[in-house]
């Protein structure tokens, strides 16, 4: 007995089943506003340009100087959530965008230049890494939808915060 009332073991029961039940999906619930609203970053994704070597190994072949990304954007992607902040170099720098490479987003692919960063400067250097952005499937392209998404965890817990204090106001009457 609470001040005089007597406690059920069913109110008890659903108040206890309830919060576990919602701490239980909260994590899930977290992972997919988490999707729905951040771009994942891809760093240092190895391509090696072997390939794309001309035959004495001191530049590159342009005709064979395309390589497409592991995030190549597809379907609604092409046009509303290509690839993004790309980085790409060897192990010592970063090169030069329009110099010594050239990215088109729309289709993930990535060409190499015969200039000197990518030609004999780089002799022996095949392995060569790109950073990027990319969103995953599930991302919300609109502004205003991510923004009312990350709001999904607060009013789920405010949800909780309500279930939680009706059935103890229920325990404590």
């Amino acid at each position: 007995m609470v001040n005089g009332k007597e406690i059920t073991i069913g109110t008890v029961i659903v108040l206890f089943i309830g919060i576990i039940v919602v701490l239980a999906i909260l994590p899930e619930i977290a992972t997919h506003q988490t999707e729905m609203t951040t771009r994942n970053n891809i760093v240092n994704e190895t391509i090696d340009i072997s390939t794309a070597r001309d035959e004495g190994g001191n530049g590159i072949n342009i005709t064979a100087s395309n390589f497409t990304i592991a995030q190549e954007p597809t379907g609604w992607k092409v046009t509303n959530c290509r690839p993004a902040g790309v980085l790409y170099g060897n192990a010592t720098a970063d090169w030069v965008s329009g110099t010594d490479y050239n990215f088109y987003p729309a289709s993930g692919i990535l060409q190499v230049i015969n200039s000197t960063i990518t030609g004999t400067e780089s002799i022996g250097t095949n392995t060569t890494y790109i950073d990027y952005n990319y969103c995953q499937d599930g991302y919300i392209t609109s502004g205003s939808g991510r923004s009312i998404a990350r709001l999904i965890v607060l009013l789920s817990v405010l949800a909780l915060l309500a279930f939680a204090v009706f059935y103890a106001t229920k325990l404590w009457r």
